[in-house]
Protein backbone atom coordinates (compact mmCIF):
# COMPACT_ATOMS: atom_id res chain seq x y z
CA UNK A 1 0.00 0.00 0.00
CA UNK A 2 2.84 2.38 0.83
CA UNK A 3 4.39 2.06 -2.63
CA UNK A 4 1.02 2.71 -4.27
CA UNK A 5 0.52 5.87 -2.19
CA UNK A 6 4.01 7.11 -3.06
CA UNK A 7 3.34 6.58 -6.78
CA UNK A 8 0.03 8.43 -6.55
CA UNK A 9 1.64 11.31 -4.67
CA UNK A 10 4.41 11.48 -7.28
CA UNK A 11 1.77 11.77 -10.00
CA UNK A 12 0.01 14.58 -8.12
CA UNK A 13 3.31 16.41 -7.73
CA UNK A 14 4.19 16.10 -11.42
CA UNK A 15 0.72 17.32 -12.41
CA UNK A 16 0.90 20.27 -10.00
CA UNK A 17 4.00 21.98 -11.37
CA UNK A 18 5.17 23.39 -14.69
CA UNK A 19 6.85 21.18 -17.27
CA UNK A 20 10.29 22.70 -16.58
CA UNK A 21 10.11 22.35 -12.79
CA UNK A 22 11.85 19.35 -11.22
CA UNK A 23 10.16 16.69 -9.08
CA UNK A 24 12.03 13.80 -7.52
CA UNK A 25 12.01 11.40 -4.64
CA UNK A 26 14.44 12.45 -1.94
CA UNK A 27 14.73 9.68 0.57
CA UNK A 28 12.22 7.07 1.68
CA UNK A 29 9.01 9.07 1.95
CA UNK A 30 10.29 12.51 0.99
CA UNK A 31 10.04 14.35 -2.29
CA UNK A 32 11.87 17.40 -3.55
CA UNK A 33 10.42 19.98 -5.92
CA UNK A 34 12.49 22.71 -7.57
CA UNK A 35 10.35 25.59 -8.82
CA UNK A 36 12.58 27.56 -11.17
CA UNK A 37 12.32 31.34 -11.02
CA UNK A 38 9.64 31.25 -8.33
CA UNK A 39 9.41 33.57 -5.33
CA UNK A 40 9.04 32.19 -1.84
CA UNK A 41 5.47 33.49 -1.66
CA UNK A 42 4.49 31.77 -4.93
CA UNK A 43 6.24 28.55 -3.86
CA UNK A 44 4.22 28.53 -0.63
CA UNK A 45 1.00 28.85 -2.67
CA UNK A 46 2.04 25.93 -4.87
CA UNK A 47 2.97 23.87 -1.79
CA UNK A 48 -0.37 24.60 -0.11
CA UNK A 49 -2.27 23.67 -3.27
CA UNK A 50 -0.35 20.38 -3.46
CA UNK A 51 -0.93 19.67 0.23
CA UNK A 52 -4.67 20.30 -0.11
CA UNK A 53 -4.89 18.18 -3.28
CA UNK A 54 -3.26 15.23 -1.51
CA UNK A 55 -5.43 15.68 1.59
CA UNK A 56 -8.61 15.70 -0.52
CA UNK A 57 -7.61 12.77 -2.75
CA UNK A 58 -8.77 9.27 -2.04
CA UNK A 59 -5.33 7.66 -2.23
CA UNK A 60 -6.24 4.78 0.09
CA UNK A 61 -9.76 3.54 0.75
CA UNK A 62 -11.11 4.62 4.15
CA UNK A 63 -7.87 6.36 5.09
CA UNK A 64 -6.81 9.99 4.91
CA UNK A 65 -3.32 10.74 3.59
CA UNK A 66 -1.67 14.06 4.44
CA UNK A 67 1.74 15.62 3.88
CA UNK A 68 3.95 18.11 5.64
CA UNK A 69 5.94 20.51 3.48
CA UNK A 70 9.00 22.66 4.12
CA UNK A 71 9.68 25.56 1.74
CA UNK A 72 13.00 27.35 1.27
CA UNK A 73 14.20 29.86 -1.30
CA UNK A 74 17.62 29.94 -2.90
CA UNK A 75 19.48 32.95 -1.57
CA UNK A 76 20.98 35.35 -4.13
CA UNK A 77 24.42 34.86 -2.59
CA UNK A 78 26.55 31.89 -3.55
CA UNK A 79 24.60 29.42 -1.43
CA UNK A 80 25.42 25.75 -1.80
CA UNK A 81 22.81 23.17 -2.71
CA UNK A 82 23.49 21.40 0.60
CA UNK A 83 22.69 24.57 2.56
CA UNK A 84 19.44 25.09 0.67
CA UNK A 85 18.39 21.48 1.19
CA UNK A 86 19.26 21.69 4.90
CA UNK A 87 17.07 24.77 5.32
CA UNK A 88 14.15 23.15 3.46
CA UNK A 89 14.57 20.00 5.57
CA UNK A 90 14.53 22.06 8.78
CA UNK A 91 11.23 23.63 7.69
CA UNK A 92 9.80 20.18 6.89
CA UNK A 93 10.60 18.87 10.37
CA UNK A 94 9.18 22.04 11.91
CA UNK A 95 5.93 21.44 9.99
CA UNK A 96 5.81 17.89 11.37
CA UNK A 97 6.55 19.12 14.88
CA UNK A 98 3.78 21.75 14.68
CA UNK A 99 1.13 19.14 13.93
CA UNK A 100 1.65 17.77 10.41
CA UNK A 101 -0.49 18.39 7.31
CA UNK A 102 0.90 21.90 6.97
CA UNK A 103 3.27 24.01 4.92
CA UNK A 104 6.10 25.67 6.80
CA UNK A 105 7.99 28.38 4.85
CA UNK A 106 11.16 30.18 5.79
CA UNK A 107 10.72 33.51 7.48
Amino acid sequence: TGDIVLKKIAAILRNSVRSFDLVGRYGGEEFLIVLSGTSLQKAVKVADRIRETIENSKLVPDQKVTVSIGVAELKPSDESLNTLLRRADERLYLAKKKGRNRTEPEM
